[in-house]
């Protein structure tokens, strides 16, 4: 807890452990987080203390490496932590959701890739590569999905991170403005990360399966529009799909096939929203009615970045920066032999071969992500001019 520069050792030897001794290592995690005496603040009281930052950074090394170890119990630990206010276990949370996933919170990234945020799930990998971001988190995401899943944390800390964003300027006993608009600012960062977590693990029929409705969001869980509607954005696409199919369906087997078909493309260029759209109308008074319809509210919320901005010069860029790659590739290879008796010779052509295949590989799905983003996007323009 004292010398950061130690947890990596540290982690590393803990391979020679024994599942007892991991047991006991979860406990005694717990135990020192859980500490009433000790301060989370520096004595500036506007800094987190040493000790905490640095057994945040323990555990999320830890559960990435070892995702045997329990964690049900750190995860059961935050939630209910949050439940009583203190939202500096926010920063456990971030941590192990940085450490295990390989999502981080970009604090300082350039035009290009804040533009390639807008693309697809291929595009964003390829500027998480060139970040130098590491992604071996396949078994530790995993872990760390299946434990929130089977134990049904996925929507109570989602909700409790949404929840702290409104009420840590009033439960943090702190006087100074600085700590609470950093407080802020990570409930944010820590909900826009939990949300890409979720939204990489699931598929929106499994996200949709978990999520509240929208009513129930404003209401029951007292959450504002804009952040009940961050929440359900990765369901809300397989929802309305959902009402497509069954608008669709309902056409082909109930009427003339003449209508059917114009019906069955009217719901593919853009349904109308589902029950969704209706509950809508108790998040905002009667009166913001009579100048807005719920259904635009509800289209205007619904849509993401992806939906309404196609970044097509950085599709282009990377597919060109790909392209000299295996050029660059090619041409080492070309005046170079591989003597098979090199070891070191045959290792590097064995990893430039498999980085020419990744960079060919690349190239296709970001050719046909844009192919598929663009038409998407056409389907979205035509919505909103109906």
């Amino acid at each position: 807890q004292g010398y950061d520069n130690m947890i990596v050792p540290i982690v590393d030897m803990l391979k020679y452990a024994s599942p007892m001794s991991y047991d006991v290592l979860s406990y005694v995690v717990l135990a020192q987080l859980s500490t009433p005496s000790k301060d989370r603040l520096k004595q500036d009281g506007l800094n987190v203390s040493l000790w905490m930052h640095s057994l945040s950074s323990f555990c999320g090394n830890l559960y990435k490496k070892y995702p045997s170890v329990e964690l049900v119990g750190l995860l059961q630990y935050i939630a209910n932590t949050l439940k009583s206010g203190q939202s500096l276990q926010l920063l456990l949370l971030r941590d192990l959701v940085t450490k295990m996933s390989g999502i981080e919170v970009l604090e300082d990234i350039s035009h290009e890739q804040l533009l390639a945020q807008a693309g697809g799930e291929t595009l964003r990998n390829v500027v998480t590569d060139l970040l130098g971001i590491a992604k071996n988190t396949k078994r530790s995401s995993t872990r760390l999905k299946d434990s929130l899943v089977k134990h049904g944390l996925v929507m109570p800390l989602f909700l409790l991170i949404a929840q702290q964003r409104s009420a840590c300027a009033y439960t943090t006993d702190t006087p100074h403005l600085k700590m609470l608009g950093e407080l802020y600012d990570r409930c944010q960062e820590t909900l826009d990360q939990f949300q890409a977590f979720l939204a990489s693990q699931l598929s929106p029929a499994q996200y949709a399966e978990l999520l509240p409705t929208l009513g129930e969001l404003c209401g029951s869980y007292q959450l504002e529009p804009e952040v009940a509607f961050f929440i359900a954005r990765p369901a809300l696409g397989a929802l309305n799909a959902a009402a497509a199919a069954a608008k669709a369906a309902a056409a082909a087997k109930g009427k003339d096939d003449k209508l059917a078909l114009k019906e069955e493309k009217a719901a593919e260029e853009g349904p109308a929203p589902p029950e969704e759209a209706q509950q809508v109308r108790d998040v905002l008074p009667a009166s913001s009615w009579e100048l807005l319809s719920p259904h635009l509210y509800y289209t205007f919320w619904s849509l993401s970045l992806y939906d309404i901005f196609v970044p097509k010069e950085r599709y282009d860029s990377e597919v060109k920066r790909l392209r000299r790659q295996v050029e660059e590739i090619d041409r080492y290879q070309a005046p170079f032999g591989v003597s098979h008796a090199d070891p070191d010779q045959k290792a590097a052509a064995l990893k430039r071969k498999k980085d020419k295949e990744r960079c060919l590989t690349n190239q296709d799905k970001l050719k046909l992500e844009l192919q598929e983003q663009t038409a998407h996007h056409k389907l979205v323009m035509v919505r909103l001019k109906e």
